[in-house]
């Protein structure tokens, strides 16, 4: 019989010889994870307002070939046109694999998809299609007519 971790942590392992434990048994053995093997979309952007953070919000899952999460993976966004207005571009995976992209700005309305390259996986993750829709206007500038008027009537 033998023994193929499959998960990070601590695993008890009862070793028995004739149907009896042998000494020291159980022995405990911390299985950790591999080098990152692949990266992932965790959760995909939404329509987002021009100027404010991308909505989602967008995050990467970083995994070993056993699918663990692997932490302290630096991942960076990249926008598949163009580039962000502002927001933190590389975020490192925390203890469960995962990269969240919370700050991510984008002011040009249009439709994009966000490419997430995590350090040491040879493909990328792209998300899916979202849009950033125009924001609402914040004022009213007239360029020229100042003083102008004209006759208004209503048609029969």
């Amino acid at each position: 019989t033998g023994y193929t971790p499959t998960s990070t942590g601590d695993d008890t392992i009862t070793i028995p010889l004739n149907g009896i434990a042998i000494q020291g048994s159980p022995f405990t053995s911390t299985v950790i994870t591999s080098d990152a093997d692949v990266v992932e979309v965790a959760t995909d952007p939404i329509q987002t307002v021009a100027g404010q953070p991308v909505a989602g919000p967008p995050a990467a899952l970083v995994t070993d070939g056993l699918d663990n999460g692997v932490s302290g993976i630096d991942v960076v966004a990249s926008l598949s046109s163009g580039s962000f207005a502002s927001g933190t571009l590389t975020v490192s995976s925390d203890g469960s694999g995962q990269s969240v992209f919370d700050d991510l700005v984008i002011t040009q309305a249009g439709s994009y998809t966000i490419d997430f390259n995590a350090q040491g996986v040879t493909d990328a993750a792209t998300t899916a299609s979202f849009d950033v829709i125009p924001a609402a206007a914040s004022s009213l500038v007239i360029d020229s007519g100042n003083n102008q008027t004209a006759h208004a009537r209503v048609a029969d």
